[in-house]
């Protein structure tokens, strides 16, 4: 469990340090047509190959770095918890069998997810510490592209989520997969793959044409992204989210915020229009949606303290749009607590 929070707390600083992504036209219109991606050739450009390396090697060069222990330990040593009880921080408060408890209801969900993080032709021999469950992902990432698009268009699972983490690939099978994921369950890294695309095309298309109204969509589309993820206890589009956002995206000529300050009402409606669109297909195709167990929530709420105290101004924006009324940054049990450890750690 300490070890998965340091792991975050790394990949969101990574993420951080990425101030230009990958170049992507889409089309946005209704959930096929205003959510979805349409992709202006069949093959990722140059920069987006690019980017994902780079992302690739600021996260795993850094993971091989010396981090300091987030949660400090207190002095005397409090009594234990009963997994049954109310906690917060498992390596803390609970004795070592509940702690596997926790980690293994932690795992689950992970897997339930789909965040298994692959890793790229040049990072074969790297260690898999540094790419969380790989293992079920190790027989896919060395296959050609092309055996790899065709076990992902049959439904594979686990070579959708290393087709979404490839920087080669049909873009237009690979938005398809990107929703199909979504409707899932198995929605961490499709959640990414959205948001990085979105707000990559925003910042093309402003660049290109100055088009603020355009900007406004694509931003639009990819903090709906970024929330639907939150209200599902996953925050593989928010971390990207708020990486770029936090990176001028728009260099100078606009604050991203700004563009939402009177979208609320845009933001409802498309959170609505995915939702809806989300929950039509899972009803169609007989998928019941897992509910994450205690230690998953627990870790998720150590997850947003992390993120509050990275991008507090953003966070905070985002919950007072009130996009929906579960409101997780702030409703999450134990976010305030892991949020107190972490400043403590770091006076």
């Amino acid at each position: 469990m300490k070890n998965k929070l340091l792991f975050r707390v790394i990949v969101c600083s990574g993420l951080c340090l990425i101030g230009w992504l990958i170049f992507m036209n889409s089309n946005q219109t209704d959930i096929s047509e205003h959510l979805s991606l349409a992709a202006s050739s069949s093959q990722h450009d140059e920069v987006f190959i690019a980017e994902k390396a780079t992302v690739a090697k600021i996260n795993t060069s850094a993971l091989k770095g010396q981090t300091p222990q987030l949660i400090k330990p207190p002095a005397a040593e409090p009594s234990k918890k009963s997994f049954d009880e109310e906690w917060c921080l498992a390596n803390i408060e609970l004795d070592p069998n509940d702690i596997l408890l926790a980690e293994s209801q932690v795992e689950d969900w992970n897997e339930y997810q789909g965040r298994a993080s692959a890793k790229s032709y040049n990072a074969m021999d790297f260690d898999d510490e540094s790419y969380p469950n790989n293992s079920f992902v190790a027989s896919y990432q060395e296959l050609p592209i092309e055996q790899l698009e065709l076990l992902a268009s049959g439904g594979d699972k686990w070579a959708m989520v290393t087709l979404l983490q490839s920087s080669y690939g049909n873009t237009k099978l690979i938005d398809e997969i990107a929703n199909k994921l979504l409707v899932q369950g198995a929605s961490y890294y499709a959640l990414e793959y959205l948001v990085i695309r979105t707000l990559s095309t925003a910042k093309t298309n402003f660049r290109r044409t100055g088009d603020v109204q355009e900007a406004t969509e694509h931003l639009v589309n990819a903090l709906v992204y970024a929330q639907w993820g939150v209200d599902h206890y996953n925050v593989g589009g928010l971390t990207p989210y708020l990486a770029i956002t936090s990176r001028d995206p728009f260099e100078g000529h606009i604050e991203a915020n700004m563009l939402l300050v009177n979208s609320n009402e845009k933001v409802k409606q498309r959170y609505q229009a995915l939702s809806k669109w989300i929950e039509g297909e899972q009803e169609k195709l007989g998928i019941i949606v897992q509910v994450p167990p205690k230690a998953a929530i627990n870790d998720f709420a150590g997850t947003i303290a992390i993120l509050r105290s990275m991008h507090p101004n953003r966070m905070t924006f985002i919950s007072e749009l009130g996009i929906t009324d579960s409101d997780r940054f702030n409703t999450t049990p134990c976010v305030d607590i892991n949020e107190a450890r972490l400043a403590e750690r770091l006076r």
